[in-house]
């Protein structure tokens, strides 16, 4: 699971803190999106990351509002990985 991941590099209450404010502030189920990063960290590539994070969202958008949420989402996800596990800051 990802948090065993995230005990095994920075101190954890930082890490568990920010997931669960980036969840919360993007509305995105944290269960949905722990195996997504999981996931990415096991193969390092997702092609179908943005169909994942949009299965993730709590609240369906338009496709106008998810066409400029998803990316930022993506960019924010690949920024927490980057800081708090691979711990190359961003």
């Amino acid at each position: 699971m990802l948090i065993g991941v995230l005990k095994a590099s920075k101190p954890v209450v930082k890490k568990l803190k920010a997931f669960e404010y980036l969840c919360e502030e993007e509305e995105l189920d944290q269960q949905k999106i722990e195996a997504l990063l999981e996931e990415y960290l096991f193969v390092k590539d997702l092609p179908d990351i943005r169909d994942k994070v949009r299965g993730a969202m709590l609240e369906k958008e338009s496709l106008l509002v998810r066409n400029k949420s998803i990316p930022r989402i993506v960019a924010k996800l690949m920024d927490f990985v980057n800081t708090f596990i691979e711990g190359i800051a961003a």
